[in-house]
């Protein structure tokens, strides 16, 4: 069984007495040190998965490191641990975003989810103009607060050494802007859509080696004719995910999937 992972941008040193030394970066962490964490992560090491002492398990930075430690002490909010081994990890390339539209039920973050389990690097909430979901003023600070949980969530669960970014939300006319950006630099955008003609798995053998890759995903209510416009003259390639027409919540991943196939992404040591 694969050793559970938790997140640990920053760790405190301890002395040979135990107390609590300044606090340092994970990846400063030397193998052999004794570290101590509280807080959130503490609480769910030891309450809700209840690990106890002798125990061995993986702190991440969400920046690509990994360090596997043995628990030392445990208690409520506080625990020690023996830093054991620590790894440098090569993100997953190329950087695959994904632009997921507002969409009811919750679709939106069951795509974040699914994504982040495949090893999605980042995440653009987009406002589309059938989006029937609408992050307005605090709405937004909360949507966006909801998705940072379900990726910090879906990242302990695949135990993934990188952290995905959700960016601000976007609307249309803004997307377009940065497709253009990215595109102009030799990144690629695909926009899913039922009415695409060339097919995703003819698009992406020839597409050769991009940095970067974006995943387009509409809402329930698909994008609008004038939306599909502005993001192909921004330069996205309109694809076919073929016959079945798939749900917001499934589209990116099912997307992001064949991306890991052909690039080989996901497959590198972890």
């Amino acid at each position: 069984m694969t050793l559970p992972l938790f997140f640990a941008p920053e760790v405190h040193y301890l002395d040979e007495a135990g107390s609590q030394e300044p606090s340092v970066p994970l990846g400063d962490v030397t193998e052999g040190s004794t570290i101590g964490l509280e807080g959130s992560e503490a609480h769910h090491i030891v309450t809700v998965r209840r690990l106890r002492v002798g125990e061995e398990l993986y702190l991440t930075d969400g920046e690509g490191t990994k360090v596997l430690s043995e628990l030392i002490r445990a208690e409520k909010n506080v625990v020690e641990l023996q830093a054991l081994q620590k790894t440098k990890i090569a993100p997953f390339m190329p950087q695959v975003c994904v632009v997921q539209a507002l969409a009811k039920g919750g679709r939106d973050e069951a795509a974040v989810e699914l994504c982040t389990e495949l090893g999605a690097n980042s995440f653009i909430p987009w406002q589309a103009e059938r989006s029937i979901v609408r992050w307005e003023g605090r709405k937004e600070i909360k949507g966006k607060e909801k998705w940072e949980n379900t990726v910090l969530a879906a990242t302990k669960q695949s135990r993934q050494s990188f952290l995905p970014r959700v960016s601000e939300l976007v609307n249309t006319a803004k997307l377009a802007s940065l497709v253009q950006e990215l595109t102009a630099s030799g990144g690629r955008a695909l926009l899913c859509h039922e009415e695409g003609t060339e097919a995703l798995t003819e698009v992406l053998p020839n597409w050769g080696s991009p940095q970067q890759v974006w995943i387009i995903v509409g809402p329930e209510g698909g994008i609008s004719g004038q939306e599909v416009s502005q993001l192909v003259d921004a330069g996205a390639t309109l694809i076919s995910l073929g016959s079945p027409v798939l749900r917001s919540s499934t589209a990116a991943a099912a997307t992001l999937s064949m991306v890991n196939y052909v690039s080989g992404r996901i497959w590198a040591p972890a």
